[in-house]
C-alpha cells in the first residue's frame, strides 16, 4: 500500500533512526537532514516516500512527487541535502502541511526531515555469490510497487548505530546459468530479498528502507500476475509477500 502517514511531531529529531542505502552498503542515518521550524512544542506532520524533481536547479528549487497517488509536494523553507540534489532521486520526507497553497501543487509543506533512498538494481546471481550476500532477517513494515520501483520499508535488529548492512533483491541461477523457478505455478515472479548484517545481530530495533529498480522484470514478465518476494524475519521465519501487477495491490 502506497501511503502517507500522519504522525505526532516530536521536535527532538535526533531520536529518529533511519537507514540510508549507499549502493552496496546501507549505513545508518548518514543522510539525516532536518529543519527545526518551531521549538514551541509538538505539531502535526506527514511522512512518505517520493521522487525529487527540479523546478530550477540553479536556484535550488525542487519539489517531490509522492508515491501516494502521485501527489505533488512543494518544498518550503528548507534547503535540499547536497546528496539529494538530482532530479529522479528517491527520498523519504517528513513535512508539516501548510494552509497556504501553491499553484500547480497538491501540497505545500515545511520540510522537517529529508533523507535520500538509494535505488538498487535487481540482480540474477550464481550460487557462489548467494553464499556471500547474507540471509539475516528483516521485519516488513510496508512494501509496494511504484512505477518501476519495488519499495520496502522494514525493521531490523541492530547491535551498533553505525553497523554496516547490505540489501539485495535477487534470483539465484544454477551452474548452467538458469534460474530454477523464475515464475511459480500461480504466475508470480519469484524473488528473494537478502539482508547481510556485517556485525552480529543485536536487539535494538531500527527502521530502514530501500527501493529496487524492477523495470527489467516488468518488461520481461509483463504477462505475469506480479511478484512474490521471499525473505526471513529477525526470528528466522521464512515469509513471502505478493504484489499484483494488474490491481496494484498486495495479495
Amino acid at each position: 500500500m502506497k501511503y502517507l502517514i500522519k504522525v505526532e511531531h516530536v521536535m527532538n529529531k535526533k531520536k529518529l533512526s533511519v537507514i540510508y542505502s549507499c549502493f552496496a552498503v546501507i549505513a545508518l542515518a548518514l543522510s539525516f537532514h532536518s529543519c527545526d521550524l518551531d521549538e514551541g512544542g509538538p505539531s502535526a506532520q506527514m511522512f512518505g516516500f517520493g521522487t525529487l524533481r527540479e523546478i530550477d536547479k540553479s536556484q535550488e528549487l525542487y519539489y517531490v512527487i509522492l508515491d501516494y497517488e502521485d501527489k505533488s509536494l512543494h518544498l518550503n523553507q528548507c534547503p535540499i541535502p547536497v546528496n539529494a540534489r538530482n532530479s529522479g532521486q528517491r527520498v523519504a520526507v517528513t513535512f508539516e502541511p501548510l494552509e497556504d497553497k501553491v499553484d500547480g501543487f497538491d501540497y505545500n509543506g515545511n520540510i522537517l526531515q529529508m533523507d535520500t533512498v538509494m535505488t538498487k538494481p535487481f540482480m540474477v546471481i550464481d550460487e557462489a555469490a548467494s553464499d556471500t550476500i547474507g540471509s539475516d532477517g528483516v521485519n516488513m513494515i510496508n512494501y509496494y510497487i511504484y512505477k518501476n520501483y519495488l519499495h520496502f520499508f522494514f525493521q531490523i535488529l541492530n547491535s551498533d548505530f553505525y553497523n554496516r548492512h547490505d540489501y539485495n533483491l535477487v534470483q539465484v541461477a544454477g551452474a548452467d546459468g538458469t534460474v530454477a523457478e523464475p515464475v511459480n505455478e500461480d504466475g508470480y515472479v519469484v524473488l528473494e530479498l537478502r539482508h547481510r548484517n556485517y556485525q552480529k545481530n543485536g536487539n535494538t530495533p531500527v527502521n530502514g528502507y530501500v527501493s529496487f529498480d524492477i523495470s527489467e522484470i516488468q518488461a520481461k514478465y509483463a504477462d505475469r500476475k506480479g511478484v512474490l518476494v521471499k525473505t526471513r524475519t529477525t526470528a528466522g521465519e521464512l515469509v513471502e509477500y505478493k504484489y499484483d501487477f494488474n490491481t496494484g495491490k498486495e495479495v
